[in-house]
């Protein structure tokens, strides 16, 4: 139940909720927040990782198993701070796309996780509903940039192609992302 005077939701959960909190996140606040409370107040979730550096802030979209995460590691390893990992949150402002962090933690298949086996000693707890590992953000990015909004500088889509083994990447131009943040 949502109370407009006050702004604040209440539900009651049961089941799966109660014994998994991520099956709670990902299937029911998120689509709250993505659906219901964000668009109120101009702000979007896209699918991907955000990552920043010397004041280049790289956004990484593409499909489930393109390799979002696992290239998020990699520059990570370069000095890049991962400021999200599933769905940094957006807003438009002057007509740049400006993106704010959403997670503390990363999620990785077992298959990142054989390919960056350093962040296992990180792993908290077993695999969530969609069988990754979690990690607190913070193990990848120390200081504060999660914590102030950042102009996209550079949009980058991954795509995973069955003879391909390593990902794909390219980039896709900024009027393409501006309308998938509009839609």
């Amino acid at each position: 139940e949502y109370d407009l005077q006050s702004g604040t939701i209440r539900v009651n959960v049961g089941g799966k909720y109660q014994v998994n909190r991520q099956a709670l996140i990902s299937n029911l606040l998120r689509p709250i927040l993505q659906s219901f409370l964000l668009p109120f107040h101009n702000l979007k979730t896209l699918h991907g990782a955000l990552l920043t550096k010397n004041g280049e802030t790289l956004f990484l979209s593409g499909p489930g198993g393109a390799g979002k995460t696992t290239t998020a590691v990699q520059f990570a390893n370069s000095g890049y701070k991962v400021l999200s990992d599933d769905g940094p949150i957006f807003t438009l402002h002057n007509g740049n796309a400006l993106a704010l962090s959403s997670l503390d933690y990363l999620h990785f298949t077992e298959n990142t996780l054989n390919l960056f086996p350093e962040l296992s000693a990180y792993v908290v707890g077993q695999k969530d509903s969609r069988d990754k590992f979690a990690i607190a953000l913070r193990k990848l990015s120390t200081g504060k940039a999660w914590m102030k909004p950042h102009k996209i500088t550079r949009f980058i889509e991954l795509r995973r192609q069955a003879e391909v083994k390593h990902p794909a990447i390219k980039s896709i131009s900024k009027s393409r992302v501006l309308r998938d943040l509009l839609n």
